[in-house]
């Protein structure tokens, strides 16, 4: 188990350290072993790791490709890294023994099709440097959980809805709709909505992309 954590600014705003490092306290819990961020303008994102597959410092995260250009969050397992690493040698020089980059260079080699590649449970956001856009996606199933704010001003994801309260200006309203759906059905998966207004989790097997400040999912 792993945290993610990011923010998206949409007005110009430059987002602050202090502000990742207040989402990824409220995850402390997910990651005991290491933590990172990045910080480049109107981008950030935090990452906590619990070390499972590589556990040298090879595996820290955000991570970047080769060539610095993808930067990476994510939180999950591939089961097939070992096979999809052997197919991507022929194109990439791995430095770890990660599942972190064999998935950052699943998505060079084949873009969003790399979903079609990996079996798995995972949520991940990778942030293309040169364009400015992110590819952000949830395994089929939903076992790793995306949650996310959205406001004209900026696009905010965590892995657990406290990161995300930790730094929106006002607590968003209790979603009654959601509370009655759980209370009466015990459902919680059956729609995009959380138990706060606003609050949104990437439904299981979307993708979504942000591409010139306009968020899209698929």
């Amino acid at each position: 188990m792993c945290g993610i954590a990011g923010i998206v600014s949409f007005n110009g705003k430059n987002v602050s350290n202090d502000e990742i490092q207040l989402m990824m306290a409220q995850m402390n819990h997910r990651g005991p072993d290491d933590k990172g961020q990045f910080i480049e303008n109107n981008i950030g994102l935090g990452h906590l790791r619990l070390s499972i597959i590589d556990l040298s410092s090879d595996g820290h995260q955000p991570m970047f490709s080769d060539d610095s250009r993808y930067v990476i969050v994510y939180n999950g397992e591939i089961y097939n890294y070992i096979e999809l690493r052997k197919e991507l040698s022929k194109r990439f020089t791995f430095r770890s023994k990660t599942d972190t980059e064999v998935l950052i260079n699943a998505y060079r080699n084949w873009g969003i099709n790399c979903l079609n590649h990996l079996n798995g449970m995972f949520a991940f956001a990778i942030y293309d440097r040169k364009h400015k856009s992110f590819f952000i996606a949830r395994d089929r199933f939903g076992i790793k959980p995306f949650y996310y704010y959205l406001d004209k001003d900026r696009f905010i994801f965590a892995s657990e809805i406290p990161a995300l309260l930790a730094v929106l200006n006002e607590r968003p309203l209790p979603d009654k709709v959601s509370i009655f759906d759980y209370l009466m059905f015990n459902r919680t998966d059956h729609n995009d909505s959380s138990f706060f207004s606003g609050v949104k989790k990437l439904q299981h097997g979307h993708y979504l992309e942000i591409i010139h400040n306009k968020v899209n999912i698929f």
